[in-house]
């Protein structure tokens, strides 16, 4: 099970780390890990550098994801008759 404390262990090995690229290391491993174990709703990861942008960065984001969300959900349903 998932705790805040595995959490911020995990946190912790990819601080010590050497390869240093904890946003990579994240998106690379440990969000296809969480969304693999499927009981954790679905994860992403996004990197925000610049302050002054980083809030339309992010509903651009959001947006992003909503939307590809919605059409792998159509997709599906395409062809299904209700």
């Amino acid at each position: 099970m998932l705790s805040r404390n595995s959490v911020e262990r995990t946190w912790a090995n990819l601080e010590a780390g050497s390869s240093g690229n904890k946003a990579g290391t994240i998106r690379d491993y440990w969000v296809p890990g969480v969304n693999n174990l499927g009981g954790y709703g679905r994860w992403a990861s996004a990197e925000f550098a610049d302050v002054y942008e980083m809030q339309a960065d992010f509903e651009a984001k959001v947006e992003e994801h909503f939307n590809n969300m919605i059409e792998s959900v159509t997709k599906e349903t395409e062809g299904v008759s209700a």
